[in-house]
């Protein structure tokens, strides 16, 4: 899979919460390089889906290539899988990863022990593994009987999407419209953050 796989970085323009938050200044850069800068360890064919020129001129000069998104798919509703169907109808590939630009902790290598997966997987996701006693909101145990906990070493653990990256079978995408499906592999991430609000960006500010 290493030589036949593409990258597509989202990145629309607007947001609500961060003005600008795909490039909002994080450490001394803006957010999106970060992952830009890992895509772009493994290959030249890394792809920033926008309808911005700041982002478009900050990512072609750090190498990335402009996929300019159309306005119908560039609202506060559309979707990541609507840009996804709208760069695989222009760009052929056997294998997407589609990279998060607000994940700025995501490294090449979790990208490409993705990738390695893809022989034995259909698709490929990040995670954060999770250990702990969870309950729904009707205050009922989700994994593990009143009185009867296990020690917390010893319970299975559960995996949350980290929203770092996702891989998936170009074929499969087209005929699903979902980033992952059938058979699905984790790569687990020891510090993630998807960053959505001003709290979320102090915390990256702290890991980075």
């Amino acid at each position: 899979m290493k030589d036949n796989f593409k990258i597509l970085i989202p990145a629309r323009g607007g947001s609500k919460r961060i003005s600008k938050k795909n490039i909002v200044d994080l450490n001394g850069k803006p957010l999106i390089l970060y992952a830009l800068g890992q895509a772009l360890a493994l290959t030249d064919e890394v792809y920033v889906s926008t309808d911005d020129q700041d982002i478009a001129d900050i990512c072609s000069n750090a190498g990335g290539k402009i996929l300019w998104r159309p306005k119908e798919i560039s609202g506060d509703y559309s979707t990541t899988e609507e840009a996804a169907s709208h760069f695989l109808d222009l760009e052929k590939t056997d294998t997407l990863v589609l990279l998060q630009a607000t994940c700025p902790t995501v490294k090449s290598e979790n990208i490409q022990t993705g990738l390695d997966m893809m022989n034995e997987h259909d698709s490929v996701i990040s995670v954060s593994e999770e250990k702990g006693f969870y309950w729904n909101k009707n205050g009922t145990p989700m994994n593990f009987e009143i009185g009867k906990r296990f020690r917390t070493q010893d319970i299975d653990p559960w995996y949350k999407e980290n929203g770092s990256f996702y891989i998936t079978k170009a074929k499969l995408f087209k005929e699903k419209n979902i980033l992952y499906g059938g058979k699905v592999g984790f790569v687990c991430m020891k510090d993630s953050i998807d960053i959505d609000n001003y709290y979320d960006l102090e915390i990256a500010r702290r890991l980075l």
